[in-house]
């Protein structure tokens, strides 16, 4: 199921959530530039649980829903801003 225009919700959650702070867009597109879609996806992964306080349960959600991203996508449009 789409939604928003990109293939599912964690996708187009993503995306905003990295556009929505220079910062972190910066971050995402050198991960990009640098290692294309495996960095990126790491570099998400990492801050998400940089920032999950050591909760077991929110980073084992935060890893399944990382699972979802089409990730060819986000960076596709991260490179296209």
């Amino acid at each position: 199921m789409t939604y928003n225009g990109w293939s599912n919700k964690f996708t187009w959650d993503v995306f905003t959530c990295l556009t929505n702070d220079e910062g972190l867009y910066k971050q995402a597109l050198q991960s990009v530039k640098e290692g294309g879609i495996p960095e990126l996806r790491e570099f998400v992964k990492d801050y998400l649980h940089q920032h999950s306080d050591g909760d077991t349960f929110l980073t084992e959600l935060i890893t399944d829903a990382l699972d979802d991203v089409v990730w060819w996508e986000v960076a596709d449009a991260l490179q296209s801003q």
